[in-house]
């Protein structure tokens, strides 16, 4: 899977970003290369025909849980924060691969 990949990628600029103190450099790569992704994979999940939509009609169309914890991962004020949330993100975003790739075998 295409994001799987790209979200590999793209750690190396966050975790460089935190590991330098940056926080606007550091926030930049989370919203793009974690939280972005995260969002698309929820989406595909739950509702594959705005996959595209990122947070548009977002509350109406995922579940209050998962809305509840992509508000949380939005809410940080520092690069430890931004360490932190992106483990859990990264936790999150591979429990939902491996949920969507179950659900298609």
């Amino acid at each position: 899977m295409e994001l799987k990949k790209t979200l590999l990628f793209f750690q190396a600029w966050v975790k460089k970003g935190t590991e330098r103190k940056n926080f606007l450099e550091a926030l930049g790569y989370y919203h793009s290369f974690v939280l972005r992704p995260l969002v698309e994979i929820l989406r595909i999940k739950y509702e594959p025909t705005k996959r595209v939509f990122y947070l548009k009609h977002i509350k109406r169309d995922l579940p209050e849980e998962a809305i509840l914890q992509l508000e949380d991962f939005y809410k940080v004020n520092s690069v430890e924060e931004i360490t932190k949330k992106t483990r859990r993100a990264n936790v999150v975003f591979f429990d939902v691969i491996k949920d969507i790739e179950e659900k298609s075998l």
